[in-house]
């Protein structure tokens, strides 16, 4: 009798630890199978995330955080939000902050290195805008901001370029192991830079009566490349300019028109987006929408950039509907020699126009416009971009 309890005890213990062992073994392979899963998930994670990374489509949606919820700069989308945070500060911004190194918003920043671009980015802006439009058109100001993308170097990497829309330049973003990289920004009011059109890249600075110009390029890598240095002392009289290339560390004096040649001389803000305008591929995109056309009571445009071409011109604004525009164009000193009547089909901000004597565009800003000229058969206009500010004359 004791051995038959005994034997059905063996048997009950051993089922017992037989289901136990089933059970440890099915729990395993459902932790492994939820492993595997969490695996896979984190692998799909990175793979959004890379794929984010080397996006560079802009976005058109609204900001709404300074940074992405990893405080990282992931893309281009990613600094035109940034962009678009810090201009909505700069109407309650005030001088006296920017130079107690206060800057609004960057405690929302974590990341270092996000923050330095930030830093760069907030006084680039500021300056142009504290100084230029704040003054004139208050939160108007911020409609002047843009960006565009173009391939500098041509090597099938686009850059991003942050501007205005009278086309100075505030930073120049090139992708480095799938990461914007800040290459170039206007840090002070008093550096300009702009693009030829063999894609070098020119900065300036001028301090008191001399002017240092750098000239760059961008290899296949998107890295900037010092090709070129110069440096000019202004005198009271121009003719005793002093010009020096500079080369390894060298100052070698050069005549003033061969500097002229290789620097484009002695900018301003106006000139130095003309040039960029006239021969940089790029494609104005208004960060904060579509510009709202209005005709402006002073109808009447001349253009102050005439050194540059050598060629003055009036331009008239006769009349501005919902889908056209009519101007002419008329001799600077000669005003009653009209040289032509054009009708333009208007589209937003945009005029495209085509005659058997003119093809091209036209372009409004909130102060300005550009006439992109592709061909002309009209004696005195060439083709090129040309930019027009108010004149104090009203028409009618």
């Amino acid at each position: 009798m004791k051995r038959i309890v005994m034997l059905l005890l063996v048997i009950t213990l051993s089922f017992s630890v037989f289901t136990a062992c089933a059970i440890l073994k099915a729990d395993e392979e459902s932790i492994g199978e939820t492993i595997d899963d969490t695996v896979y998930t984190k692998a799909t994670e990175n793979l959004i995330y890379e794929n984010n990374i080397s996006s560079t489509e802009p976005s058109n949606t609204e900001y709404s955080e300074p940074c992405s919820q990893s405080d990282e700069i992931l893309n281009y989308d990613d600094v035109i939000e940034m962009y678009k945070n810090i201009v909505n500060l700069y109407p309650d911004y005030t001088e006296e902050k920017l130079n107690s190194g206060v800057y609004d918003g960057i405690d929302s920043v974590v990341n270092e290195e996000s923050k330095e671009v930030y830093k760069a980015l907030f006084v680039s802006g500021y300056r142009f805008y504290f100084e230029d439009y704040a003054m004139r058109y208050l939160d108007d100001g911020k409609k002047y901001f843009g960006y565009a993308f173009t391939d500098i170097n041509k090597n099938g990497s686009e850059e991003l370029i942050l501007l205005n829309d009278l086309y100075d330049i505030i930073a120049i973003f090139g992708i480095e192991e799938n990461r914007p990289k800040l290459l170039i920004d206007n840090y002070e009011r008093n550096c300009f830079c702009r693009i030829d059109a063999q894609g070098r890249i020119y900065t300036e600075k001028n301090d008191s009566s001399v002017l240092y110009t750098q000239i760059y390029l961008l290899n296949n890598n998107d890295a900037l490349e010092l090709i070129e240095e110069y440096q000019c002392v202004k005198y009271n009289y121009r003719n005793h300019d002093e010009c020096y290339k500079l080369m390894g560390g060298e100052k070698i004096r050069i005549p003033k028109s061969e500097w002229m040649k290789a620097t484009h001389g002695w900018m301003n803000g106006n000139k130095t987006g003309l040039i960029t305008k006239t021969y940089a591929d790029l494609k104005f995109i208004r960060l904060f929408g579509e510009l709202k056309l209005y005709q402006p009571p002073i109808v009447s445009w001349d253009w102050k950039s005439s050194q540059f071409f050598n060629l003055e011109n009036v331009l008239i604004i006769s009349n501005i509907s919902d889908d056209a525009v009519t101007f002419s164009l008329y001799d600077q000193y000669e005003i009653y020699h009209r040289k032509a009547v054009v009708q333009a089909e208007l589209n937003g901000n945009i005029a495209e126009f085509n005659t058997d004597e003119i093809k091209g565009r036209i372009e409004f800003g909130l102060d300005s416009i550009w006439m992109i000229v592709e061909e002309s058969d009209i004696e005195g206009l060439p083709c090129g971009a040309f930019l027009y500010d108010k004149m104090e004359i009203l028409v009618g």
